[in-house]
């Protein structure tokens, strides 16, 4: 019950939070605050040694969201696929330096073309070869030669790189470094020419063998943090006793035993094919998104809906201010989640306080032509509603919603291009009362915002999880703009 004080209170220990770019100014600002606050001259609480915080990890190309089924879900992955191939790609796709994105292709592409192209061919290769050609036990080795004793210096290499990047929590550069002598194996093999060698050069052919058992060898240590489960596998394909993360990085460069047996190998890693990848995750695959593009481009071609051509997104309002040069407009910072922080500059004063619109959820136009607007420039619309009495009602969600939440739409955002204000003023976007109006996930809801093209049918105005709906009342007709 008291193993917290370790992490705590010990002042040896160095302690480091993990966490997304999101959670930095609290875990360095103000929880060590609190942390000094609530320490005492006979009890001080450790604060954080490091904060190694990461970007954003998107998910073809918008953020990971619940509430949009935009999301991948391990439990659920693991149902159909080993842990191996997530936790590379992951690894080695790691947001460190900036947002990055998880794209299904590039998944199957690193799975196929380096686990199991270049660390899996080399391992595979070697012990395959030598359980055929050596009856299943590790050659001995004569005097090695030069460039033999250049690739274990290279394992000894490639430890120090990796563990230099890990103390340093660079874990992409720390799991290349072994990547990068998997392929050095690769180029050594293939130099070699065992498959030569053991017709012409038996002893030859034994030391290059037993130097490449020797660096897989270490290869199965180095790999524990990333693939344990794989390294314990090579481990006990190597025949070799007890757990591999038992072992140290001193020793990873402990001598192959010349006569311990090796058992009959199989392919450590296997290679996956993206549309079956695709089917079982429920991920739309390269021939699905072909299609829809090509959908969308044709109903961009010829909207049903004018406002379709119209991106309409939901943004969080992070700040407003007062526009220096005219009574009647804020100017504000709006969270528009994967694209971004941008500024708006609209005619509120007068209708909303500051107060009501700080943190306030909004629906916003992010593909209109940025204007300036008294000297500012405004990088995009948020929609309210105003009737003939003079109210003013914001467009808001109703239910759950995250900054950049797309308002659903027949036409893809990715073939929407940039919209004139002159265009949009064209539009026409106004109240309708829908009683009774069955939004998704059988949401109902009155005095829904639709959007009609010159009174020629009806849509409803929704995010994927929640219809669109007014902060006010207002009259039905009013305009949306």
């Amino acid at each position: 019950e008291d193993a917290w004080k370790d992490f705590w209170l010990d002042p040896s220990a160095e302690t480091s939070y993990f966490l997304g770019k999101d959670n930095i100014p609290f875990h360095t600002i103000m929880w060590p605050s609190i942390l000094m606050a609530a320490s005492t001259p006979d009890r001080r609480y450790n604060m954080p040694t490091n904060v190694p915080a990461n970007e954003f990890l998107m998910l073809s190309g918008t953020q990971f969201s619940k509430s949009r089924k935009n999301a991948l879900y391990v439990h659920e992955y693991l149902e159909h696929f080993e842990p191996a191939p997530l936790r590379y790609y992951l690894t080695t796709n790691m947001p460190e330096l900036k947002d990055t994105d998880f794209s299904l292709e590039d998944f199957v592409a690193r799975n196929n073309d380096e686990l199991v192209g270049t660390l899996g061919n080399f391992i595979n290769r070697v012990l395959t070869f030598t359980h055929r050609n050596f009856g299943g036990q590790v050659p001995a080795p004569e005097e090695p030669m030069d460039v033999d004793g250049e690739f274990i210096a290279a394992l000894d290499r490639a430890r120090d790189l990796a563990e230099d990047h890990l103390m340093r929590f660079e874990f992409k550069a720390s799991l290349k470094a072994l990547l990068d002598l998997a392929r050095a194996g690769n180029v050594y093999f293939d130099r070699q020419k065992p498959w030569e060698l053991v017709r012409n050069d038996l002893q030859r052919c034994g030391t290059v063998l037993n130097t490449c058992v020797q660096v897989i060898q270490g290869l199965a240590i180095l790999m524990t943090p990333y693939l344990p489960l794989k390294a314990q596998e090579l481990w006990e394909m190597l025949g070799l006793p007890g757990k591999v993360e038992h072992q140290s990085w001193r020793d990873v460069t402990f001598p192959a035993e010349a006569g311990h047996p090796i058992p009959r190998p199989h392919p450590l890693i296997k290679k996956l094919d993206v549309e079956d990848v695709g089917k079982r995750l429920g991920l739309a695959t390269p021939a699905e998104r072909a299609a829809a593009k090509a959908e969308a481009e044709a109903a961009a071609a010829d909207p049903d809906c004018p406002a379709d051509i119209l991106d309409m997104v939901i943004g969080r309002i992070t700040s407003v201010k007062a526009h220096p040069d005219a009574d009647r407009l804020w100017v504000m910072s709006v969270d528009l989640g994967p694209l971004g922080e941008r500024t708006l500059v609209a005619g509120l004063r007068g209708h909303y306080e500051l107060e009501e619109l700080d943190g306030r959820l909004i629906v916003v136009v992010t593909n209109l032509v940025p204007a300036k607007l008294r000297g500012i420039l405004s990088e995009g619309m948020l929609l309210a509603a105003e009737d003939g009495n003079e109210v003013v009602s914001l467009l808001q969600p109703a239910g759950e919603a995250e900054p950049g939440d797309r308002l659903w739409s027949p036409v893809d955002a990715a073939v929407k291009g940039k919209v004139e204000f002159k265009r949009f003023q064209e539009l026409d976007i106004h109240v309708e009362l829908a009683e009774k109006v069955v939004a998704p996930h059988g949401l109902e809801k009155a005095d829904l915002m639709v959007a009609t093209p010159d009174g020629e049918g009806v849509r409803v105005l929704h995010t994927p999880s929640t219809v669109i709906t007014l902060d006010r009342s207002v009259s039905p007709g009013s305009e949306v703009h």
